[in-house]
């Protein structure tokens, strides 16, 4: 089997996360081959690898190191990814990008839109998600064990940025970093999060968030003088899920000894901290029931371990390159995520809790707007996170993929209003059959509810109103109609019995 080429661009001038990269494509020997590197400053790639004791070829441009190579490393300030990604994928190369993927969700759209137009991979480096304990957890919580799940608490963060002496580095520059704390760190934590409760909790509603810097003035590096700190040194911040659940979480650059997270359900709770990545501390109890005993430490399954963890990344980019399949850290994965970032900036900005409201497309649809991009793109831009969208706009799978994929808004429903209950058979069947095929719609979309008013049979008006109750056995005949279709497509049927 041909070795996959594999280059770094970027090597960092203090902690850069190149060396994690490097160490990920060593542990994988017969899958690749580390040979090329390239740093915008001139001397610092060739430094750098002499200081790591890598044999690689040093390139004075990204064109030169794309040329040699089948797969880039993209370790770069968060500014420079997206044109570094483009310009990776224009020149037929699979793309792993640190993380965020850029400085805010408008500066993502280019590199996701044109990641749509390949078939190369691209991923981006969520890693966190290989701690064998977050693994474990996750499982757990699929598999019901701990029912619903009321409240999720983490913390991350480092110490090295505490000491006061250590100079203004690019992440401390919101032009070249976007947030600081908030977007190192919470972009990993939110990706956590929302990646292990998503099935069971469902879609993040609101967020609120504070933001803090404490140590406005550092030394230039590259200059005499003192130069502002111009994003956060720390972040706090809630989000609240559609099915109830509320998370709270701390970053700071300025002191977090510990990654930890906290998680707590019907089914009990489970504890991990990150200097035991192959253990989780758990108390369970039964659903309705109480906590009885004490907590025990788990070992996690060893089929969920590699170590270290870090390299879990690497080793999907490679298997996802030999097999063709993209990851799910995907770019459009990366910009929903820095969609959640911004709107906790904005929360910490206006004091304000953001909200995802829903706005119904019907109230676009009547004044000419029927397709769905042009609506998502105003809702975004008003601030609105969430479309229930209405029977005018068509079911076109791809559409409604793409305004996903971008992570701007959410589809939180499919409205169908329609006279199930006609007294024409042709009519009632014809709206019947229409309202099948949108719950398969929207269970391969992963939309989980489809609200309609089910119309009302001839009896149930009354002069120039109506009496629900007198419908109401025919609602529940119609209701056993659709229940099986629902639940194989795990969508939420909301009634509304009137005409």
């Amino acid at each position: 089997m041909e070795k996959i080429k594999v280059g770094i661009a970027g090597t960092g001038y203090t902690v850069g996360i190149a060396n994690n990269h490097v160490n990920g494509y060593k542990a994988c020997p017969d899958q690749c081959e580390l040979v090329a590197l390239y740093d915008i400053v001139p001397g610092r790639a060739a430094q750098w690898a002499q200081e790591k004791g890598l044999e690689v070829k040093i390139y004075q441009t990204f064109d030169e190191l794309l040329d040699s190579v089948d797969a880039v490393s993209i370790c770069t300030p968060n500014y420079a990814h997206v044109p570094l990604v483009i310009r990776a994928l224009e020149k037929g190369k699979h793309v792993l990008c640190e993380k965020p993927l850029s400085t805010n969700a408008e500066a993502c759209e280019e590199a996701v839109r044109y990641a749509k137009c390949t078939d190369l991979v691209k991923m981006i480096g969520f890693s966190y998600r290989g701690i064998p304990a977050v693994r474990w957890i996750k499982q757990q919580i699929d598999d019901g064990k701990l029912g619903r799940i009321h409240t999720w608490r983490e913390t991350l963060g480092g110490c090295r940025i505490a000491n006061p002496d250590v100079k203004l580095e690019w992440r401390m520059q919101k032009d070249l970093s976007g947030t600081g704390a908030l977007a190192d760190f919470g972009c990993h934590i939110l990706d956590l999060c929302d990646w292990t409760l998503h099935n069971v909790s469902g879609r993040i509603k609101a967020v609120q968030g504070m933001v803090s810097c404490t140590i406005p003035e550092r030394d230039r590096i590259f200059a005499e003088g003192r130069g502002a700190v111009t994003n956060d040194d720390s972040a706090a911040f809630n989000v609240a899920f559609e099915h109830g659940t509320l998370a709270s979480f701390m970053v700071s650059r300025l002191g977090v000894a510990r990654h930890t997270i906290e998680v707590y359900g019907e089914g009990g709770m489970m504890l991990f901290r990150d200097d035991r990545p192959n253990e989780v501390e758990t108390w369970f109890k039964p659903l309705n029931g109480g906590y009885a005993g004490t907590a025990e430490i788990v070992n996690v399954p060893q089929d969920l371990i590699v170590e270290p963890w870090f390299n879990a990344e690497a080793k999907e980019f490679l298997e996802c390159i030999r097999t063709g399949r993209q990851p799910d850290r995907s770019f459009e994965r990366a910009q929903y995520i820095q969609n959640i970032l911004d709107a906790i900036l904005r929360s910490s900005e206006t004091g304000c809790t953001m909200m995802k409201m829903s706005l119904l497309t019907n109230s676009l649809t009547d004044v000419g707007l029927k397709d769905l991009h042009p609506i998502a793109d105003w809702a975004a831009e008003n601030g609105i996170y969430a479309l229930d969208v209405g029977p005018a706009i068509a079911m076109d799978r791809n559409a409604f993929e793409e305004v996903l994929g971008q992570g701007k808004i959410t589809i939180n429903a499919m409205i169908y209003c329609r006279n199930f209950l006609s007294e024409d058979p042709e009519e009632a069947q014809m709206h019947q059959q229409a309202l099948k095929e949108r719950i398969r719609f929207a269970g391969a979309l992963g939309i989980d509810k489809i609200v309609c008013s089910t119309g009302v049979t001839k009896d149930a008006f009354v002069g120039m109103g109506f009496q629900p109750e007198k419908s109401l056995a025919a609602c529940v005949e119609l209701a056993k109609v659709f229940l099986e279709e629902a639940e194989n497509y795990n969508v939420r049927l909301c009634w509304e019995n009137c005409p």
